[in-house]
């Protein structure tokens, strides 16, 4: 019977790592999709004339095409309506394995939860729809 413990969480850790395969692939994917038809990657993130990030350019390709209709490239995505589509927890943008919780904050101290959601919308630092800082994430221990 003890045998069988280290066998189980076994095989959910390869199913676990092999669901985290599966979404980068996807997200792989997704930005070939776009590339195909526009001929570039989309851009990781753009302030002019609206601050946006890639993640709406290539949900379409992700099976998120009802999701982001009612997305409006015409303001910044931490604007209403933007910021309800930004909000919606999606599986593909998290790996079963992740820590639950985990928070990621980038080197001016904008603290987000970015698993499941495709943008960080509220910082506790920061007042409700402030955008957040450009920067790298990294992610707190």
């Amino acid at each position: 019977m003890s045998d069988e413990l280290p066998a189980v969480q076994k095989v959910r850790e390869a199913a676990a790592r092999a669901k985290c395969q599966n979404n980068l692939k996807q997200w792989g994917l997704a930005m070939h999709g776009y590339h195909d038809v526009t001929g570039r990657l989309p851009y990781f993130t753009q302030v002019s004339p609206n601050r946006q990030n890639w993640a709406p350019f290539v949900m379409p390709d992700l099976e998120q095409a009802p999701l982001v209709a009612g997305y409006n490239l015409n303001t910044h995505w931490y604007n209403a309506p933007n910021l309800a589509v930004t909000q919606v927890q999606l599986t593909g943008f998290y790996c079963p394995s992740d820590r639950p919780g985990a928070m990621w904050t980038d080197q001016t101290g904008y603290t987000c939860r970015p698993a499941r959601t495709t943008s960080c919308a509220t910082a506790p630092s920061r007042s409700a729809g402030a955008p957040p800082a450009p920067g790298d994430a990294t992610r707190d221990s």
